[in-house]
């Protein structure tokens, strides 16, 4: 039994070592992905006390059973289990951080060369477990320091960590594939160059007088011209096929990977996800550390290790991520009264000169069923127009069986959420929140009339990722005809009642109005889905639709997500911030009006950040993670 104990001790002491070697790792990569302040500050060194104990506990199990492995080889074995166990680790070790060098070499590092970390540990483990099997058998004497594997080890440990620390100094963003792609200098290839050649500067924001051009806004998220196109050819969709015909418009060439909030965050700042701090879905909020950790150290296991030790440390993206000031901010610092429904991340309500609904209203207690009003502070700006609108707000479970029948060919509705991927429970979802911001953002655009409005619909993208299979069944040959009956047409009839609520916007709007129609991404089926159902993946290439005062007609072009905001700003009369790295559509502006109103450009905008004292609400994140894990965007 001493014995046993002992080698159980010293295995648990190695998994201890191997882990909390790695979580220091993580905590040195994390830090410099999130741009934490350098040398021992604060946050740097919670985020490392954080990583040391998660990863200790994560380095229990694998403790133990290197220590049952020690014990049965010294129990059973022949030859001597543990330098068998080194030789499996000093042989892949040297083949991974081989190939890590050959990419570091050929500059070619994909993002999964973070196993190149995980060579770093294990080697930096391996002479003291050599060590201990040594002590345990004298087989092992070859694989101890001074041995002739001993030798290679510690030479696979120099190139291994020669790899790893070209690795952790890396910035540019990574490609999927393994391209090495510099973001912005893609942006200025795509785009052009973002300010012209004799661009007029000035020294403070300013705003032309005699220019007063306001802005409505609306993001479909998710609409493609893969189906608007063929629903223009059959005379449907006549308010937004009226738009094209008058105004601009063309593919929005989205960024790869085409997540929402990091997309909708680049429409509304201008700036790429690399500078407006918005990488993903959630952030990680690790107590005491003041900056939002946005990106984790990919390949390492800290995303699953944190779900599973401490789930509450994960919460949806909120506007105090943002590290850019938004096109909204931008328009109340010049003094334009400003308006915004749903946006994605627009909690908590910030201070504008005007008015702010928050994406969370329709996660409030009432929504969800519940009596409790202590998280209602900051879901809008002013706090006290929430009392204003909460009769407007659905449920998804308010939404009647007559309703559901515009969309699907079925004789009743189940009740409740049955399970995680219910495509009829995610379809309530999507209606009951466009219906939702769409009585808001009516209401509020008459009342107010400011000048510049943006309301976000996602309803098309819900409907988009479940219903795919059923628009287009020839992809997916197991779909039932009863099925395909029931939730052929949701797609195209979800658009068409876009297209309803955009008429109705329409018909508020004055002559000096510009309106844009624009989504994150498209979409496109998906063959192999990893989410049960989930038949429609987002795809690069979104839409946009500009038309009014001062916009061209019959023009088709191409823009980025960061070409909107500056372009808004030029339509407005409003100086450029120089920070965007977006660049104004002069195409598809009149010459005439660039002639009365020629871009101007400043050097930034100050960027306030004003959350209010507010504490998050639980209940409401986990709701929002668990709808977010349901449409497959999360783990």
């Amino acid at each position: 039994m001493s014995t046993f104990l002992v080698c159980v001790g010293l295995g648990l002491a190695t998994g201890l070592w191997l882990m909390m070697t790695l979580g220091i790792l993580v905590a040195w990569r994390m830090a410099s992905l999130n741009e934490l302040p350098s040398g021992i500050s604060r946050d740097r060194v919670l985020l490392l006390m954080h990583c040391l104990w998660l990863y200790a506990i994560g380095g229990v199990v694998p403790g133990c059973l290197i220590g049952v492995l020690i014990w049965f080889g010294r129990l059973y074995g022949d030859i001597a289990l543990p330098a068998m166990v080194c030789g499996v680790v000093t042989v892949a070790a040297i083949l991974a951080s081989a190939a890590a060098v050959f990419r570091l070499l050929t500059h070619v590092l994909a993002s999964r060369d973070v196993l190149a970390l995980y060579c770093l540990v294990l080697m930096a483990t391996a002479l003291p477990v050599v060590a201990i099997a040594s002590a345990v058998d004298d087989g092992a004497a070859a694989w101890a320091p001074g041995g002739a594997w001993g030798l290679v080890s510690a030479i696979t440990l120099v190139s291994t960590g020669a790899a790893t620390f070209t690795w952790l100094y890396r910035r540019p963003m990574i490609h999927p594939e393994g391209v090495r792609i510099d973001l912005n200098k893609l942006m200025q290839v795509r785009a052009g160059a973002k300010k012209p050649v004799g661009k007029h500067t000035v020294s403070e924001p300013k705003s032309y007088a005699g220019n007063h051009t306001k802005t409505l806004l609306i993001g479909w998220d998710g609409a493609t011209w893969r189906i608007i196109r063929p629903m223009f050819e059959k005379g449907q969709l006549p308010n937004l096929r009226g738009l094209v015909e008058r105004g601009s418009s063309g593919v929005l060439q989205t960024y790869k990977p085409p997540l929402s909030p990091l997309i909708w965050t680049s429409i509304a700042t201008g700036c790429l996800p690399s500078k407006h701090g918005v990488k993903d879905f959630t952030t990680w909020r690790f107590p005491g550390v003041k900056t939002h950790i946005a990106e984790l150290a990919g390949g390492v296991g800290a995303m699953k290790l944190m779900r599973w030790l401490v789930p509450g440390w994960e919460a949806p993206i909120s506007s105090d991520a943002v590290k850019c000031p938004t096109i909204g901010q931008i328009l109340s610092y010049m003094q334009k009264v400003v308006g915004t429904v749903g946006w994605w991340g627009s909690w908590p309500a910030q201070e504008l000169n005007g008015f702010v609904v928050s994406d969370r209203v329709v996660y409030t207690p009432s929504n969800l069923g519940t009596s409790d009003l202590s998280s209602l502070k900051g879901l809008t700006y002013p706090d006290w127009l929430y009392d204003e609108i909460k009769v407007m707000l659905r449920n998804p479970d308010s939404i009647t069986l007559e309703e559901a029948q515009e969309f699907m060919n079925v004789q009743h509705l189940k009740p409740g959420f049955r399970k995680p991927y219910d495509p009829e429970h995610l379809f309530k979802i999507a209606l009951a929140t466009t219906e939702s911001f769409h009585k808001v953002g009516l209401y509020l655009y008459k009342k107010f009339n400011p000048d510049f409005f943006a309301v976000y619909f996602q309803g098309i993208d819900f409907v988009s990722h479940f219903m795919w299979q059923y628009a287009y069944p020839d992809s997916f040959p197991d779909v039932s005809e009863q099925d395909i009956h029931a939730y052929g047409e949701v797609i195209q009839r979800f658009y068409a009642y876009q297209d309803r609520i955009l008429g109705e916007f329409l018909a508020l709007r004055d002559d000096h109005t510009n309106v844009f129609v624009v989504s994150d991404h498209g979409f496109d089926a998906d063959l192999a889905p990893f989410v049960p159902l989930h038949t429609g993946r987002h795809d690069l290439e979104g839409i946009f639709v500009a038309d009014g005062y001062g916009v061209r007609q019959g023009v088709n072009c191409n823009m980025t997500p960061a070409d909107v905001a500056p372009t808004l700003l030029a339509l407005m009369g409003v100086t450029v911030s120089e920070d965007m790295d977006g660049r104004v559509l002069n195409e598809i502006i009149e010459p005439a009006f660039l002639e009365e109103f020629p871009v101007q450009y400043v050097s930034s905008y100050p960027r306030t950040v004003t959350g209010r004292g507010l504490q998050r609400d639980a209940s409401m994140e986990q709701e929002m993670i668990k709808r977010l894990r349901s449409l497959g965007y999360i783990d």
